[in-house]
C-alpha cells in the first residue's frame, strides 16, 4: 500500500513513536533517520511501502549482531558461507546455485569444477573436486535417485554423494556427447525410480534425458574389484533413449519446467527463435510451437505464476514483459 502526508513538517519524535509503534522497539535509529529524511524531502509525494522496506542496516551493524532474526528494515542481509571451491583454497566463481525443497538442501556448482552440498542452514555437508578442465555450467539435484548432477561444457556430470566404499567410484560422467551443455531443469516424471532433465545446448537443441539407477550400475569381474576415477557411461547406452529436437538457432541459455502448463520454455540470444513456449509432447514430434523473435535475442526469463506472463531481458538494458 501507500501513504500520503497531509503535513508540510512530520516532527521525527512523532514519527519515531509512531514506525515504532508498528514494529517494535527495535528498530535502530540510523534506520528511521534515514527515512524519515526521505519523507521529509517531498512531503507532497505518495510513499510506497517499498522504499521503507528498501532500508537496511549497514554491513558492519548486521556481523555485530549475533541474531538470525532479520526485520522487517533488516531485508537484505549476507553472510559468508563457504569459499566458490568448496574445501579448496584457490581462486574460482559459482556457476550455478540450486534448491531443492524436498531434501532442503543446496547445490554449488563451481566454475573450476567443485561441487558442493549445503544443508538448509547452509553448512557445508560435502564437497568434491571434479577435476575436469572444462567449465561447469549447470547443476541440479535428483530428488529420486538422491544424486547430485552437473553439466560441464564437454560431459554431464552425476555424482552419488551417498557412496561409500574405496573400491567403488562415486562419480559417473556421461560422454561423449554432440554438443555442449549449457543448462538444465528438473521434469516431471510418472516413473517413481528414475529423474527426468531437459538440457539445453550449444547447438540450440532441447534434450530430453531420463535417469534410472540401472544406468548407475558398475559392470565388474569378482575376481579384479576396479578403482577408477570415475564411472563413464556411454550416452547411447543409457536405460531410456535421449530424446531431442531443435529450437533455436543459437545456444540455449536457460531452460525452464512449467508443471502448471506442462510445458517448458527456452531463450537464446538469436534473433531468429529468441524464447520457444511448448507443451512436452513437442519434444516427440515436429510439430509448430510458440516462438518469438526478438533482435538480440533473450539471455533470460522468469515467470509468474499468479500472474501468468513471462518477464524476458537481455544485455541491451531493456526488458519486454
Amino acid at each position: 500500500g501507500t501513504f500520503h502526508l497531509q503535513s508540510d513538517n512530520l516532527r521525527y519524535e512523532y514519527f519515531c513513536e509512531r514506525v515504532r509503534s508498528l514494529f517494535g522497539e527495535d528498530i535502530k535509529s540510523q534506520d528511521l533517520k534515514a527515512i524519515h529524511r526521505k519523507i521529509s524531502t517531498n512531503p507532497d509525494a505518495r510513499i510506497d511501502w517499498s522504499e521503507v522496506f528498501g532500508y537496511f542496516q549497514a554491513e558492519n551493524d548486521i556481523q555485530e549482531s549475533g541474531s538470525d532474526e532479520i526485520s522487517v528494515f533488516t531485508v537484505s542481509k549476507r553472510k559468508t558461507i563457504g569459499e566458490a571451491a568448496g574445501d579448496k583454497k584457490r581462486r574460482d566463481t559459482i556457476q550455478c546455485v540450486i534448491y531443492s525443497p524436498e531434501f532442503d538442501i543446496y547445490v554449488t556448482a563451481s566454475q573450476k569444477g567443485a561441487l558442493s552440498l549445503y544443508n538448509g542452514k547452509l553448512r557445508l555437508q560435502n564437497c568434491i573436486d571434479i577435476n575436469e578442465s572444462a567449465w561447469m555450467t549447470s547443476c541440479q539435484y535428483l530428488p529420486k535417485l538422491r544424486k547430485v548432477i552437473a553439466t560441464t561444457e564437454r560431459s554431464i556430470i552425476i555424482w552419488d554423494h551417498r557412496a561409500k566404499g574405496q573400491n567403488q567410484s562415486n562419480i559417473h560422467v556421461i560422454k561423449p556427447l554432440e554438443h555442449s551443455p549449457q543448462c538444465m531443469c528438473l521434469v516431471e516424471c510418472a516413473d517413481e525410480h528414475s529423474d527426468a532433465l531437459l538440457i539445453g545446448d550449444d547447438a540450440g537443441y532441447i534434450n530430453l534425458i531420463h535417469l534410472t539407477h540401472n544406468d548407475f550400475v558398475i559392470k565388474t569381474s569378482n575376481d579384479q574389484p576396479r578403482v577408477v576415477k570415475y564411472n563413464l557411461i556411454d550416452p547411447t547406452t543409457l536405460t531410456i533413449p535421449i530424446v531431442r529436437r531443435k529450437f533455436h538457432q543459437d545456444w540455449v541459455l536457460q531452460v525452464k519446467y512449467l508443471p502448471d502448463l506442462k510445458s517448458f520454455a527456452s531463450c537464446s540470444p538469436g534473433d531468429r527463435t529468441s524464447f520457444v513456449i511448448a507443451s512436452m509432447k513437442r519434444m516427440h514430434d515436429t510439430s509448430s510451437v510458440s516462438e518469438l523473435s526478438i533482435p538480440r535475442g533473450v539471455n533470460a526469463f522468469c515467470y509468474s505464476e499468479k500472474s501468468n506472463i513471462f518477464a524476458t531481458g537481455k544485455f541491451c538494458s531493456h526488458k519486454i514483459v
